[in-house]
């Protein structure tokens, strides 16, 4: 899924966004209609270690 797609869906379901995406902290700063997130700032990790932080 686009990034769009999954903020539009976690917005109309009420969901809590959790990423280390910096795309989506920009999109919740400029907008003013936002689903809840956490923005995690680990840097560059591999998924397999992300995975294992989690």
């Amino acid at each position: 899924m686009a990034d769009r797609e999954i903020w539009d869906y976690a917005l109309i379901n009420r969901l809590v966004l959790l990423s280390k995406d910096a795309d989506f902290y920009d999109l919740f700063l400029i907008s003013t209609n936002h689903p809840k997130g956490v923005n995690f700032c680990f840097g560059n990790l591999t998924l397999n270690i992300l995975h294992q932080v989690f």
